[in-house]
């Protein structure tokens, strides 16, 4: 069970680490190699810690690690402000749609974006916390906005809005897709 467990961690970072980094701006060779590094850490790390199990109380140990993980968290906490849902997939039910409600009136610091095809959400948008932006992406390309949604995304031939085709495919510092100011953000089709 243990080993199905780290597997699967493995995995969901190993999924999820590469393009949330890029959403930050970093690009995927750097990503990339960062989750590398933290592979080859991890390794060096277990063969640490086994050793250092052997000769000091586990429980100490445990407690340093933690301490540090505690302390790292500290100092990162607000390293960013900007948080984007679902680098690819949607929202699965109305439970994963209140947890993501809960984890943003948690983090009234961040800004909080999520982009959906579920129509079924609408009715539920009126009760998003005010850092969370919910867009509805338009399933067609050169489709207008659906104008029932406050907040909408479309791809387009022609006119569109999102810079990042500019910068290396990174928002930078483009925040629309966040900005509750902003009706529709129009992606150029790729």
């Amino acid at each position: 069970m243990l080993v199905g467990v780290i597997v699967l961690v493995g995995v969901l970072i190993g999924t999820h680490f590469i393009p949330a980094a890029h959403d930050h701006g970093m690009s995927q060779v750097t990503a990339a190699s960062l989750l590398a590094l933290v592979g080859v850490f991890d390794v060096v790390g277990t063969i640490t810690s086994g050793y250092l199990t052997d000769r000091i109380d586990p429980r100490k140990l445990l407690f340093f690690y933690y301490l540090l993980r505690g302390l790292s968290l500290f100092l990162l906490r607000h390293k960013s402000k900007y948080f984007r849902w679902h680098d690819s997939g949607d929202i699965q039910s109305l439970k994963h749609l209140a947890k993501i409600f809960a984890v943003a009136r948690l983090t009234p610091d961040v800004n909080h974006w999520l982009p959906t095809r579920e129509a079924w959400v609408k009715p539920y948008v009126g009760r998003a916390p005010k850092n969370l932006v919910i867009r509805f992406s338009m399933p067609m390309v050169d489709q207008e906005a659906a104008a029932s949604w406050s907040h909408t995304s479309t791809v387009v031939t022609t006119g569109r809005t999102c810079p990042a085709p500019d910068q290396d495919n990174k928002c930078m510092s483009c925040r629309a897709c966040w900005d509750p100011n902003v009706k529709n953000v129009a992606y150029g089709k790729h």
